[in-house]
């Protein structure tokens, strides 16, 4: 029952608090770049972690950190560079069809629905090569970087390493 407790504790202080109001305000206005936040900072931060941890061969654990890293960057440029505009301008034109009389769309929010789904669906399918090649592109870069930062170890460190063992 202690979990009944701290639930109902946790619920109240969401309900009474105004700044969690005013958080959860800010989330509903804009659930995508929430989301987009939240991936990028578990992107840059616990996953190339746990990764450099659990990886046995290092430099492997460099190129993994390195490529979540890049594509935690990549995608928080896109979702607030392109998805977002997109996303409004997608919403704009539902509300304009569910409006509009002698459609399938008029005020048919099942069928609206699946074309904001489909809508996003299309227009994101263009961005993938481009934003993999960038992602690809600044994977050696951030390895590179980890390495002068001291979190990669060398290679010849890596290979004495090694040597020790066998």
């Amino acid at each position: 029952m202690q979990v009944d407790k701290i639930a109902t504790n946790v619920a109240n202080f969401i309900n009474k608090s105004e700044g969690a109001q005013k958080v959860l305000r800010k989330v509903s206005d804009s659930p995508a770049m929430f989301s987009a936040v939240g991936a990028f900072l578990v992107g840059t931060t616990l996953r190339p972690a746990m990764t450099m941890a659990i990886t046995p061969n290092k430099q492997d654990g460099v190129y993994s950190a390195s490529s979540s890293i890049a594509n935690s960057f990549v995608e928080l440029a896109a979702g607030t560079l392109m998805f977002t505009p997109m996303k409004k301008g997608i919403d704009e034109s539902a509300k304009q069809l569910y409006n509009s009389a002698g459609t399938i769309f008029h005020e048919n929010k099942e069928i609206l629905r699946n074309y904001k789904s489909a809508a996003k669906r299309i227009f994101r399918l263009p961005s993938f090569p481009i934003t993999s090649a960038i992602r690809f592109a600044m994977v050696a870069p951030i390895a590179v970087m980890l390495g002068k930062l001291g979190i990669a170890k060398s290679k010849k460190k890596e290979e004495k390493r090694l040597d020790k063992i066998a």
